[in-house]
């Protein structure tokens, strides 16, 4: 039935029909789609205009990750915005994401990682931030960011720490920049 009201919607939206007080109580009732429609206006993220190189990148994760993980990264740009901490921190607090409800095999550690990489993508495509996996006891998907100051950190999107790698977490998988 969602399907059906979706369709109905993005139809009468494009003013194939025009929308009947019946048809928009129907809508009304159903809260997740009210979430969707009314979602609040996306946060701005301000951006530093420091750049970096791909080459440079790679060095700078080499250094905190090792030459294997380099080996793994897939950056699609010659060059990339190194993230204001400030800036980001602000933006972080402010953003969504790890106010969303884990739930074991359909939205955990990965999922989180990728919503906040969206989140951050549809604002600045090119900004030295990425998603990781890493091997702790287990292992976990977060988000990596490197700043002005040429650091790089980790960004953990269930609860907005943003931290240092530590010494017994290693780099597992995937390396992926926005």
């Amino acid at each position: 039935m969602i399907w059906k009201l979706l369709h109905d919607l993005s139809v009468r939206m494009l003013g194939y029909e025009p929308a009947d007080a019946e048809w928009m109580l129907k809508i009304s009732k159903l809260d997740d789609l009210n979430l969707i429609l009314r979602s609040p206006e996306p946060i701005a993220l301000q951006a530093s205009i420091e750049m970096i190189g791909s080459i440079e990148l790679r060095e700078i994760l080499g250094a905190a990750l090792g030459k294997a993980a380099v080996e793994h990264l897939m950056a699609a740009d010659t060059s990339y915005k190194l993230v204001d901490l400030r800036h980001f921190k602000e933006w972080l607090r402010k953003n969504p994401i790890s106010s969303l409800s884990y739930t074991i095999r359909k939205f955990d550690c990965d999922d989180y990682a990728a919503a906040l990489n969206g989140d951050v993508t549809k604002w600045d495509s090119d900004l030295c931030f990425g998603t990781i996996w890493v091997r702790r006891p287990g292992g976990h998907a977060l988000n990596w960011i490197i700043t002005t100051d040429k650091e790089f950190l980790l960004v953990e999107p269930q609860t907005d720490i943003i931290f240092e790698m530590p010494e017994n977490w290693k780099f597992y998988k995937h390396l992926y920049i926005s």
